[in-house]
C-alpha cells in the first residue's frame, strides 16, 4: 500500500534450517510480526507479515474516503515470500490445482452418442450436426473428430441391439404358459404406427414382466384385415403362438372387435398355431375401405369380453 512505511520490528535474517526432530527456533514468530506508519496521521500499526487486515481497518475506520483508493493500489502488487536463499515472487491471486481430464475411448463416446440419441428418440443423423460435434469435442477434449460416430455407426449398433433385444425376448416368451398383449393405433404427421406390448407374471416368483414388442408402421385403412395382418407380423417376429395369448387389451373401437372376432383362435376355420388368424376368412361384413377407427357397421354380436377396470385402479 502506498500509504504506508513499513518498519520490520526484528531482523530479517535467514531462517534457520532445523531438522526433523529439533524444536523450532522461538526467533520464527518474531520474524512475522511487522509494524507501518500511516502516512495520513502518523499512526504507528501492528500487524503481521502477509496479512493486512490491521491496516485496512485502519484506513477504513480513519481514513474512509482513502479505502477504494488503497483497494486499487493493493491490487497492483505482488507478494512475495521468503524461501531458502531466494525469493518467489506470486501473483495476488489464490493458486489454482491444475485440471486433468480424464481419458475416455472411442468406445465410450459412441455408447455415451448412441444412447442419448435412443433415449431422447432424436433422428440418427444428430450425430452427424455440426453443434453436436463441437459440444462432444469440447466436453471430452479430444480434437480428433475422426472418433465421433457417424449415422452408419450408430444404424450398425442400433441394428444389432435390437436383434439382440428380439432374440432374448423370444426366448423369454417361449417359456412362458400364457400373456396377455395390448395394441392400439397412434397417428402422427399424416402416418399411423400399430403399437404392442406383452404382459406376463412369473408362474414361481409371481413377478410381473412388461415388454416393447413393436412400433410398427400401419399403411392404409385402418379396417380389420389391416389390423390382423400387422399383428400377425408382430407376432411372427417373436414368434408368438396364437394359443398363448389369452387377452388383447385395446380400446373400445370395433375394428379391433372385429379383427379379434374373425381372426380368434375359436374360428371354424382352423388357423396357422403362429398366426393369430386365418387370413383366407373373410366376414359377410365388407368394410374394407373405411379409413376410420370407428367401424360400427357390424352385422353379428361380438365375442368381446368387456372389462371396466375403473374399480380395478381404486382397489
Amino acid at each position: 500500500m502506498d500509504k504506508f512505511l513499513v518498519h520490520p520490528t526484528a531482523s530479517s535474517s535467514k531462517p534457520k534450517l532445523t531438522q526433523p526432530d529439533c524444536e523450532p527456533d522461538e526467533s520464527d514468530d518474531q520474524d512475522k510480526k511487522m509494524s507501518a506508519q500511516c502516512q495520513l496521521c502518523q499512526k504507528i500499526i501492528q500487524g503481521q507479515k502477509g496479512s493486512t487486515g490491521n491496516f485496512l481497518s485502519h484506513i477504513k475506520f480513519k481514513h474512509a474516503s482513502m479505502l477504494s483508493k488503497v483497494r486499487d493500489s493493493k491490487k497492483l502488487f505482488k507478494k512475495t515470500t521468503q524461501h531458502g536463499e531466494g525469493t518467489i515472487i506470486t501473483p495476488n491471486k489464490q493458486m489454482q490445482l491444475p485440471f486433468f481430464k480424464t481419458s475416455i475411448t472411442k468406445c465410450q463416446i459412441t455408447e455415451l452418442v448412441f444412447n442419448y440419441i435412443v433415449e431422447e428418440m432424436r433422428p440418427i443423423v444428430t450425430c452427424e450436426k455440426p453443434s453436436f460435434r463441437r459440444l462432444i469435442q469440447g466436453l471430452t477434449g479430444i480434437n480428433d473428430s475422426t472418433v465421433l460416430p457417424n449415422h452408419k455407426n450408430i444404424s450398425k449398433i442400433l441394428q444389432l441391439k435390437y436383434d439382440n433385444y428380439v432374440s432374448m425376448l423370444t426366448n423369454l416368451i417361449e417359456k412362458q404358459k400364457h400373456i396377455c398383449c395390448t395394441a392400439n393405433i397412434w397417428s402422427a404427421n399424416n402416418k399411423s404406427f400399430m403399437g404392442m406390448t406383452c404382459h406376463f407374471i412369473d408362474e414361481f416368483s409371481y413377478k410381473r414382466s412388461s415388454y416393447v414388442l413393436s412400433c410398427k408402421r400401419i399403411k392404409g385403412s385402418h379396417n380389420y384385415l389391416n389390423i390382423n395382418d400387422v399383428i400377425t407380423d408382430i407376432c411372427d417376429a417373436y414368434q408368438i403362438k396364437s394359443s398363448k395369448i389369452t387377452h388383447i387389451i385395446t380400446d373400445n373401437a370395433s375394428n379391433f372387435g372385429k379383427a379379434f372376432r374373425t381372426f380368434s383362435k375359436s374360428s371354424t376355420i382352423e388357423s396357422d398355431p403362429h398366426h393369430v388368424g386365418n387370413l383366407d376368412e373373410l366376414d359377410s361384413d365388407e368394410d374394407t375401405q373405411i379409413d376410420s377407427d370407428n367401424e360400427n357397421n357390424l352385422s353379428s354380436p361380438i365375442d368381446i369380453e368387456y372389462v371396466d377396470v375403473g374399480q380395478l385402479l381404486y382397489e
